[in-house]
């Protein structure tokens, strides 16, 4: 009895510190639900801000037509690529400082006047839609053996990350930046990247996996891509043996085969002194952070594409 009470006293202390903590980072978020604070409204969006939200957080008419129209041209790409639809309309608020998805079709999304470019983008927006459209998303398909949580990655992340750069035709860039820390790892085969044996995290790890990933969306029909979604997995064999059927599966072509392609193509992406030299330096600091935080024992740290650090060069 001693026993059960202390596991129910630790599990209702547990629920009160996620209330608090969800309603501490957006305490107006239950504020949101109805029809108050409602920026704009398209066929599939209802764009809002939190209730006494900065104005720097929110983004001014202009930027936000921006924003629901991009939102509008994915779906309609998707749509029409895919021959899914999007029933549900999705709710982005903004007025918070990280990128989240709240649950009820829900999401937070940062915005910052200072970087508006990469803050429009909506990576949890494309999380629903993908599922929306293409259905649940596919287990073990990407997924680094023996992995931490938060470092396993996956298709749905990888995918949702290249979606997204895709619409902001940010392709140039992600190219450039899995090159050069594909060069500075020494050129690990993708079967590499993906076991047990790969010291790869973070950032050092998804450029590369984002590339294949959208090189195979920028030069394949995206039928291809959604038989790869749509795969069944055999939970008899391992995430890469998984993940190199399923290729050759909705591709026709063996996993080395579009390798050795993507591989060729990457080898053609010029990279500029200056270029190299920022993001050699920028992988040096994201692999110190990452040691930090192992040594910190914190959070899993956050696997985002920082490119407009970059954007004046």
């Amino acid at each position: 009895m001693t026993n059960s009470r202390s596991s129910f006293i630790q599990i209702s202390f547990c629920l009160l510190l996620l209330f608090l903590f969800i309603f501490g980072l957006f305490p107006h978020l239950q504020e949101v639900t109805g029809q108050d604070n409602v920026l704009l409204e398209t066929e599939h969006f209802i764009f809002k801000a939190f209730p006494q939200a900065s104005p720097d957080l929110v983004p001014p008419p202009d930027a936000l037509k921006e924003i629901a129209d991009l939102h509008e041209r994915m779906v309609q790409t998707m749509e029409r690529e895919f021959g899914g639809k999007v029933e549900k309309k999705i709710t982005v608020v903004y007025g918070g400082t990280a990128a989240m998805q709240t649950g009820d079709r829900t999401v937070v999304q940062p915005y910052s006047k200072e970087v508006g470019s990469f803050d429009l983008g909506g990576h949890e927006v494309l999380h629903i839609l993908l599922v929306d459209i293409l259905g649940p998303e596919p287990p073990l398909l990407f997924t680094k053996e023996g992995a931490p949580m938060g470092y396993s990655l996956g298709l749905n992340e990888i995918a949702v990350t290249a979606f997204e750069l895709y619409f902001w035709e940010r392709s140039p860039l992600l190219h450039l930046y899995a090159k050069v820390n594909y060069d500075l790892s020494d050129r690990p085969s993708l079967d590499f990247i993906l076991s047990p044996q790969c010291n790869l995290t973070g950032l050092v790890l998804e450029y590369p996996l984002v590339s294949f990933v959208f090189y195979l969306l920028e030069n394949h029909p995206w039928s291809n891509f959604q038989l790869l979604w749509k795969y069944q997995v055999d939970y008899s064999l391992s995430p890469i043996e998984n993940t190199k059927r399923a290729l050759e599966k909705a591709y026709g072509k063996s996993w080395s085969r579009l390798e050795e392609e993507w591989r060729s193509f990457l080898d053609k992406v010029e990279v500029s002194q200056p270029w190299y030299e920022t993001v050699s330096r920028e992988r040096e600091l994201h692999l110190l952070g990452m040691r930090i935080q192992e040594r910190a024992k914190g959070q899993s740290w956050p696997i985002k594409i920082d490119l407009n650090s970059l954007k004046n060069l």
